[in-house]
């Protein structure tokens, strides 16, 4: 038996053996400033549990250009992502994703000593080096039990697939190194738009993940001239609905109802063009809770696809607040804690802290929802959304100094915003619960009509 088969039946057995595995040292470190949540975790209810991870390999994804070009590092990222999506159809592994945007930070310098703290079983290190007008693409897999070792190597030249194919390309040949050879699920290549709708994405995937302003708006620009191109993609639609998602705290879209109604329609859109795409399935379930006060409608589109692809942290981040809706907060903290695990170096996490300040909030502790609320608000200072629970958490502390100037940013930025209102809008499905969102936005000063 040759070594890589040698260890494909290791992979197998070691399977069985993850019954122990555990993940707080890097909820300790790396992502210490969100507060503690994994005793959220230990106590979430039994009635709605989310899927046991125990028994599941972890995988962390990273990849790099080796010259440095803007060309190279934005290949390298969305290779990267296409890799993750594609691993996340195993049932047995977790995709941890340690893709950074971060042009300046060569990121295979940084994450190794922080992927051993994740109790990760193999890292994926995958490297583009751009030679003339060509890309050569190197991927190796370590496995990092005991002394790390590279299990195998391969350089993958990708010139004759065409450039619209890379990304295929690169991704077949990964997983089929990685474990059995299992279907991705693939775009129809053969439509005649798609190689030109394809670039744009690609080019857009690390602009819009880097969070930075600019080129958080330069993404955009790019998705809405490949949804002009194919208006009914499936792929394209979804990410123009996350686009337009974070675009609300940004500011480039209102915090309004109508603006809340288009993400739901990008999103609705991807799923009359592929049912099973799993961003789509969380954003539409996100904005049914969020709108229009559907739970169960909600859940079961969560639910839906995280069974198809249970590595996806976006899913499990943006399933927190329905959770906090229908009165069940310990599993919106789990799950949050899920999503970071996950994604331990996403630039989107600020944006996450909202969802954790709401998910204190409602399990009434109040002390981290304020902490972590302060952080979002200074981060994201036009989303109102983001003051609501920050300031309910101060009115419950009994801080009326401190939280003045919020109160008064909040009215700024929704003037007609009293506690009357919150209460006849916002999606709380428990009585008690209702209550105390609006006892503690009375004690921090907020007009009651």
């Amino acid at each position: 038996m040759n070594r890589q088969a040698a260890h494909q039946s290791n992979w197998d057995r070691r399977v069985g053996k993850q019954q122990n595995r555990h993940v707080n040292e890097s909820r300790h470190g790396i992502f210490r400033d969100f507060g503690a949540g994994e005793e959220a975790a230990r106590e979430a209810p039994r009635r709605r549990s989310t899927p046991s991870t125990s028994r599941r390999l972890r995988i962390g994804v990273t990849s790099f250009a080796a010259g440095g070009s803007e060309r190279s590092e934005t290949l390298a990222f969305s290779l990267g992502q296409e890799i993750i999506a594609a691993l996340g159809c195993f049932s047995c592994l977790d995709a941890i994703d340690g893709v950074s945007p971060n042009y300046a930070v060569p990121t295979c310098l940084v994450r190794e000593h922080q992927f051993r703290r994740m109790g990760l079983d193999y890292q994926l290190d995958l490297t583009v080096a751009q030679n003339g007008p060509d890309n050569q693409i190197n991927v190796r897999l370590l496995d990092l039990c005991g002394n790390a070792h590279a299990i195998w190597s391969k350089s993958l030249d990708p010139t004759d697939c065409g450039a619209h194919r890379i990304h295929e390309f690169v991704a077949t040949h990964v997983v089929g190194c990685v474990g059995p050879v299992i279907p991705l699920i693939e775009a129809d290549l053969k439509r005649p738009n798609r190689h030109v709708t394809t670039g744009f994405l690609r080019r857009a995937l690390p602009l819009m993940f880097s969070m930075e302003s600019e080129r958080f708006r330069q993404a955009g620009q790019l998705i809405d001239l490949a949804l002009e191109i194919d208006p009914d993609d499936a792929e394209i639609a979804a990410l123009a609905a996350r686009w337009q998602h974070f675009s609300i705290p940004f500011g480039y879209a209102p915090h309004s109802r109508p603006q809340f109604v288009k993400v739901r329609g990008l999103a609705q859109r991807a799923l009359r063009s592929n049912p099973e795409n799993v961003e789509a399935l969380a954003i539409y379930a996100h904005y049914c809770a969020f709108l229009e006060k559907n739970f169960d409608t909600a859940l079961r589109h969560f639910d839906r696809s995280l069974h198809l692809n249970p590595s996806q942290a976006f899913i499990w981040g943006l399933s927190g607040p329905t959770f906090c809706y229908i009165g069940e907060p310990k599993t919106a903290l789990h799950r949050l804690d899920r999503y970071r695990d996950l994604a331990p170096f996403d630039p989107s996490a600020s944006c996450f802290q909202f969802l954790y300040t709401l998910a204190y909030l409602f399990n009434e502790d109040y002390e981290r929802a304020a902490m972590v609320g302060a952080r979002a608000v200074a981060a994201f200072p036009d989303f109102v959304n983001g003051y609501k629970p920050l300031v309910a958490a101060l009115g419950h502390l009994g801080r009326r100094e401190e939280v003045k100037p919020y109160v008064e940013r909040l009215l700024r930025l929704e003037p007609d915003f009293t506690v009357e209102t919150f209460a006849e809008v916002y999606p709380i499905k428990n009585a008690a619960d209702r209550r105390r969102y609006m006892e503690g936005l009375r004690l921090a000063g907020v007009p009651a009509a």
